[in-house]
């Protein structure tokens, strides 16, 4: 079965509150499309048909406003818990030799008093905590040798080294969550908590300590802002649940609330961006509409046996949207159904069997069970079970709720959120509703990542290597001294041997002065007459004495 959330009645500004139907409709358009492709889906079970309920932050304003005393939403709330890839806190424990040491310690789902005492009232957990870690100190005294008179015995040592790292990390686990508790505990009398979480669990659930209509809300609320003791985080939730309690206030009004709160101008937009989650924020002077009724009714007296702290009296609207469910009295009209005609009576009597009947099962669906051994958990395969998704962040107090209805009703129950809110976070993001996207650097808004322009680049092409160079020979030096000989018909060598019968060749004449080796006028191979003679115009013709000239351009003796 899906179910989601539809707020009544929601307000112009209130755009998001037909999240939870989308998302319901898509969901279910995946599943009916997987069953199409799959003919065994979904698998015989012995479980009863199971319930996805889809709901948003607008469900319920006043749970992430209030100050929380069970021990995982009290530490959140006012401890420096740093929540990153791991939760830690800085505080100091002992170490080997004694001495108190400042370390980093996660607390995590493997630290089993984490685990044991985190959904634990802060009143009930002070009289359970400390005595419980003296006990485990007195079981395991064979590993504090410091007040051995004569030391260890052989076996004290082979218990000491098989569990020594086991001590540790519990010892270490108890002294970490004994300093939170003291710690949480100071800023709970520093900060008049006390005094205030009176006033924010009447504003939340409209009735005093006695269940009685309260009186002078607005002097409880002036009194409690004079107070120099109360931070001003906590003043601006006072003031939101002011708020909500009374379905919106003047403009005015609340221009002097924050003035008289010394909270600076800024803060007013967290109270006005509460009703783009479905609240009034202002009001007109003559505005006579009446308040919204609450969507679950309200308790007007205490459950009998039931033991109630006064600074508890406030119950989540998703913890009465659990118990409806198990009694099957959940309002169609603001949880309707994405299959109206599928959930009949067979589908909703199924959320509500009794513990007794959970493990019978149907003919139809259930496998044989002669084959299964008898020691089998069949109550575990036989819970049915009842997934929560909460859009914009769920509280540590939701959280709680879900644990202890399904230890309650043996279901299991499966809270699923987008992130866990604390009080500070869920003020900021409120805030930061009607600041620019642009500097809220949302991952959807951003533009997708691209690779770096480097990775793109082609390499250049490689060079080609120069060629070597080959060595030229240097010609032989000329002599400093000696003649030139010039023969006829060849070039001047120089550096021939002088002797006596060797003749100086007279030097060249004019004409060699006038020879051209390319063919030009001077040279006289060919020529170009004039025009008008000989030819026409740009015709060349041949050299009459060309024949008669050598090599050098001499005439040639006949003789």
């Amino acid at each position: 079965m899906i179910r989601y959330w539809r707020p009544p009645n929601p307000n112009s500004l209130h755009e998001a509150h037909i999240l939870c139907s989308l998302l319901a409709q898509l969901v279910q358009q995946e599943l009916d499309l997987w069953a199409q492709y799959h003919e065994d889906f979904p698998p015989p079970s012995n479980r009863p048909r199971g319930a996805l309920y889809i709901v948003d932050r607008s469900l319920d304003l006043y749970a992430p406003l209030l100050h929380e005393f069970t021990y995982q939403a009290m530490a959140f709330d006012l401890l420096p818990i740093r929540d990153g890839d791991k939760v830690t806190y800085r505080t100091a424990i002992s170490n080997d030799d004694g001495e108190n040491q400042e370390n980093n310690m996660d607390i995590s789902e493997k630290d089993p008093v984490w685990v044991r005492y985190r959904h634990m009232h802060m009143q009930d957990l002070a009289g359970h905590l400390k005595p419980d870690f003296d006990k485990f100190m007195k079981e395991n005294k064979h590993f504090d040798t410091r007040n051995q008179a004569n030391g260890p015995n052989v076996n004290q040592i082979k218990d000491m080294l098989a569990g020594l790292n086991q001590f540790k990390e519990l010892k270490a686990a108890y002294e970490l969550h004994i300093n939170m508790v003291t710690d949480a505990t100071k800023v709970f009398g520093d900060r008049k908590l006390p005094d205030l979480a009176t006033l924010e669990q009447t504003l939340s659930t409209s009735l005093d300590e006695e269940y009685k209509k309260p009186k002078n809300l607005a002097d409880q609320l002036v009194r409690l802002l004079d107070e120099p003791s109360i931070s001003h985080p906590d003043r601006l939730r006072l003031l939101a649940l002011f708020l909500l309690h009374k379905d919106g206030l003047l403009r005015s009004d609340i221009v002097k609330l924050l003035s008289h709160a010394q909270l600076p101008p800024q803060d007013q937009d967290v109270l006005m961006n509460l009703e783009s989650l479905g609240a009034r924020a202002t009001k007109a002077l003559k505005d006579q509409k009446p308040a919204p009724a609450p969507l679950f009714p309200r308790k007007t007296a205490p459950v009998p046996g039931e033991e109630v702290n006064g600074l508890s009296r406030f119950d989540t609207n998703l913890k009465q949207l659990l118990e409806s469910h198990f009694t099957s009295s959940v309002p169609q009209t603001t949880f309707p159904f994405t299959k109206p005609h599928l959930d009949g009576p067979e589908g909703l009597s199924a959320s509500a069997i009794p513990d007794a009947a959970i493990s019978a099962a149907s003919l139809r669906s259930a496998k044989p069970t002669w084959a299964k051994s008898r020691s089998a958990n069949t109550m575990d395969s036989a819970k049915q079970r009842v997934i929560i998704f909460m859009a914009g962040g769920a509280t540590f107090s939701e959280a709680r709720d879900c644990y202890d209805a399904g230890a309650k009703t043996h279901r299991d129950v499966v809270l699923v959120t987008s992130h866990m809110l604390t009080p500070g976070l869920f003020v900021r993001q409120v805030g930061d509703l009607s600041a620019d996207k642009r500097r809220l650097g949302i991952p959807m808004e951003q533009p997708p990542k691209k690779a770096p322009a480097h990775v793109f680049e082609r390499d250049e092409p490689p060079r080609p290597s120069p060629m070597p160079r080959l060595q030229q020979s240097q010609p032989p030096p000329l002599p400093q001294k000696g003649p030139e000989v010039y023969k006829p018909g060849g070039m001047p060598k120089s550096g021939l041997p002088s002797g006596p019968k060797m003749e100086r060749t007279p030097p060249p004449t004019a004409a060699m002065g006038s020879m051209s080796l390319n063919g030009s006028p001077t040279g006289g191979h060919e020529t170009r007459p004039p025009p008008g003679k000989g030819g026409k115009e740009g015709k060349l013709h041949k050299d009459p004495d060309k024949k008669k000239r050598n090599f050098l351009g001499l005439k040639k003796d006949k003789h």
